[in-house]
């Protein structure tokens, strides 16, 4: 309901204004905007998207690199009722062109720097919608447009269970779905954000990670809301990121383990104090000393469990630091459940999908029918379980379960017992083909720096921690895992090379064998 009632991204841009004059909002290079500055600029930008034609409903798509200009462009579709839609910088031609083309943008905003082959030749010879560098200093550019138009845009009545963000999401289905995110949705999940984090005035997001994931995008939103500084870099750069934690007291970041090695090299190569940034406890191992030596603890871990259809956490550890459960309890402003396939609550200690309901729940799928109704909740596809004390495990991607025989292994159950052994560094379980039980557990393990792996040894340890029926059968040592390009283990890499699949009908041979 519009009106009275109200409160959309775009009301919560006109009221920092007033409420925090002298505060800066934005540091982005060389720019440094305070929140009456960046709400003048937010409001030409929805003059100039006006002018250019878009109106509410209409996509306004961004590929490009981080930059205050992004935020300006989100607020003002927030003011117009348009849907801004973050498209992740790195991919081909070939897949921006599906993008777009999916995506059926009003006006499309663009860097030329880095990605401009890449977008010119997405954009290939037709007319369609407009193109505006960002980074053009003529006329025709971004910062031109913008400085020429008025900040007097009327006040329009904008409805806050409308989609203002457009999130494109390849989980489950493996190809890019567009996640329609709403006013309501976004500023609920600003003070779950709030709450978890005990933000406030002084606080200082380092948005390194791309807007285009909601990890960033949440944070980021979340600082603004409560009038906490956002600083901008166009991509993870680990001397730039030291050097921005000193300079700007930053007390927030999402920084990757690779990124971490190179902040740690750049702040003794250069003097950088880090000790404003509050990081998670963590187990003290060489490779981390010196980063937690030089950084300030958080009570916690920030995180629990989410994605991108429930506006990033629905989950907040930081709300149960004694729980049992790894991903906490549910948000504030999210109820959640564990159903079994009829839709009934499964007990504590049982495994069921996770499902939610509440403002955090997206609009929907852009260009896509809503599912049915089934049970009133957003089923996530997702599996957990309810520990005794109330609290959440995540155990994994419904879509990864092992089917051995006639009972479930969840990967990450035979992961976490396998990782509490001294001489593993990390690991991998999968399902490989097996012609008597459908499918048999693997692990793929990557042994501790020194370590020698003892495979009998290591699968009568797992035996003695879980289900006799979840421990591998099968075990392969790596030098090392493969790894996607936040540091994570690539599973779909190891499932390729490493024999990972369903049920097979024929007989397969296994390395190790164990009953």
């Amino acid at each position: 309901m519009r009106g009275l009632h109200a409160l959309t991204l775009g009301d919560l841009l006109d009221e920092n204004a007033r409420r925090f004059p002298q505060r800066t909002a934005v540091v982005c290079g060389e720019e440094r905007l305070t929140f009456p500055a960046f709400h003048q600029r937010a409001r030409r930008c929805a003059t100039m998207l006006s002018d250019l034609g878009v109106a509410e409903g209409d996509r306004v798509a961004w590929f490009a690199q981080n930059c205050h200009r992004y935020l300006e462009t989100f607020f003002a579709c927030a003011l117009l009722g348009a849907v801004a839609v973050p498209l992740n910088w790195r991919v081909t031609a070939a897949e921006l062109e599906g993008l777009l083309d999916s995506t059926a943008p009003r006006l499309v905003l663009y860097q030329r720097r880095e990605v401009g082959d890449v977008a010119d030749a997405a954009r290939g010879e037709g007319g369609g919608s407009p193109w505006i560098a960002i980074d053009d200093p003529s006329s025709g550019g971004y910062d031109a447009r913008r400085d020429a138009a008025t900040s007097g845009l009327p006040q329009l009545d904008v409805d806050d269970d409308a989609p203002v963000l457009q999130m494109y999401t390849a989980a489950f289905t493996g190809r890019p779905r567009g996640a329609l995110l709403t006013h309501r949705g976004l500023v609920a999940q600003n003070l779950a954000q709030i709450i978890a984090l005990g933000l406030g005035a002084g606080d200082a997001y380092l948005c390194s990670g791309p807007f285009f994931h909601i990890a960033t995008f949440m944070t980021a939103s979340a600082h603004f809301h409560i009038g906490a500084k956002n600083v901008l870099l166009p991509r993870a750069d680990g001397a730039e990121i030291a050097r921005l934690i000193d300079a700007e007291r930053i007390t927030g970041a999402l920084i990757m383990p690779p990124t971490i090695t190179d902040v740690v090299a750049a702040a003794k190569a250069h003097g950088y104090r880090l000790a404003s940034l509050r990081v998670p406890p963590t187990p003290e191992r060489p490779d981390n000393r010196e980063w937690l030596e030089m950084t300030s603890r958080l009570p916690g871990i920030p995180a629990g469990y989410g994605q991108t259809e429930v506006h990033g956490l629905a989950t907040l550890n930081l709300l149960a630091l004694d729980g049992m459960g790894a991903q906490g309890v549910a948000s504030p402003v999210a109820l959640v459940r564990l159903l079994d396939p009829d839709g009934d609550d499964v007990p504590p200690g049982e495994v069921g999908e996770i499902a939610v309901k509440g403002p955090l729940v997206m609009a929907g799928y852009a260009g896509e029918p809503s599912p049915p109704e089934q049970t009133g909740w957003r089923r996530c596809n997702d599996l957990g379980r309810r520990e005794e004390d109330g609290t959440i495990t995540f155990i994994g991607p419904r879509t990864e379960l092992i089917k051995t025989g006639a009972e479930n292994v969840y990967p990450i159950e035979v992961e976490n017992a396998l990782r509490a052994h001294p001489s593993v560094h990390d690991v991998c379980v999968i399902g490989v083909p097996d012609a008597t039980w459908g499918q048999s557990v693997k692990a793929v393990v990557e042994p501790a720096e020194g370590a020698t792996i003892d495979v009998d040894e290591l699968i009568a340890f797992c035996r003695e921690r879980i289900a006799s029926y979840k421990k591998p059968r099968q075990v392969d040592v790596v030098a090392a895992l493969p790894r996607t390009a936040t540091g994570a283990v690539d599973r779909e890499v190891v499932r390729d090379r490493r024999g990972g699949g369903g049920a097979v009908g024929l007989g397969t041979a296994t390395a190790t064998q164990h009953r």
